[in-house]
């Protein structure tokens, strides 16, 4: 996992690299931007949202990636050109 954080472009065969996940993401994301709601849900797994929260702030990697709980909820607002993103749920694993 480290390794496609550090390396945007590596993939393993038959798979997307973290460049093309990413641009995957995003151009769903930049669609439903340009509709009319004003507030829109996406789910997705970890590894797809630190690289949609990574697009929009570049702390966003592996650790935060590793930290992730099941489930786990962001908000990210958009204001004019200004961009905040807030934790707002997680679930810490429960050992069972």
């Amino acid at each position: 996992m480290k390794r496609t954080f550090d390396d945007i472009d590596f993939k393993v065969d038959g798979g997307e690299s973290t460049k093309e996940a990413t641009a995957r993401a995003l151009e769903l994301f930049k669609e439903v931007m340009n509709e009319k709601q004003k507030t829109t849900l996406f789910v997705t797994h970890g590894n797809l949202m630190t690289l949609i929260l990574r697009y929009f702030d570049p702390k966003f990697g592996v650790g935060e990636w590793s930290r992730l709980t099941n489930p786990d909820v962001y908000q990210i607002d958009f204001q004019k050109k200004n961009v905040s993103i807030t934790r707002l749920w997680n679930e810490q694993k429960t050992n069972w």
